[in-house]
């Protein structure tokens, strides 16, 4: 996982959480950083980031495509992250978990081809949040995937 400095200092939150994810992933070999390892955070505003994750042949299905649970867990790991970017009465210190997590697939993708995330958080409040995501090829700018992502926060029982 890559970070853009500047959003490292804009979102030291964020920037903590990243780094703990993709570390304890290292320490632990767990099966998503076959993703992660390919992700990068390139913008972060309040309610928004956009990432970019080039696709791999590891990443597809028989049909040289992106498989559909790879699209999910790009999801779940990249929108969790736009919670931490929320501005308002409540900010999260943690990711929370999910409630839910609902993908539309489009068109597919396929190794070689650059996917940009975009991830807006529509609401982060005391307890649950929302962040919907798009994902563009990058190439043509085509509407590929998007999803609507429940979150729950765990900040106090941490």
């Amino acid at each position: 996982m890559k970070i853009n400095p500047q959003i490292a200092k804009d979102y030291p939150f964020l920037y903590q959480s990243a780094i703990q994810y993709k570390e304890r992933g290292e320490k632990n070999k767990l099966w998503q950083e076959q993703v992660v390892n390919e992700l990068s955070l390139i913008d972060a505003k309040p309610n928004k980031i956009i990432w970019e994750f080039e696709v791999k042949d590891e990443h597809c299905n028989i049909l040289k495509n992106i498989h559909g649970g790879c699209v999910a867990t790009v999801i779940d790991v990249c929108s969790s992250f736009a919670i931490l970017t929320g501005k308002g009465k409540h900010h999260w210190k943690f990711v929370g978990v999910s409630t839910g997590l609902s993908v539309q697939y489009f068109v597919g993708m396929k190794a070689g081809q650059i996917a940009r995330i975009e991830c807006e958080a529509q609401q982060v409040g005391k307890n649950l949040g929302n962040v919907y995501t798009r994902i563009y090829n990058k190439e043509d700018n085509r509407l590929c995937y998007s999803s609507t992502h429940g979150k729950y926060r765990i900040d106090a029982r941490l």
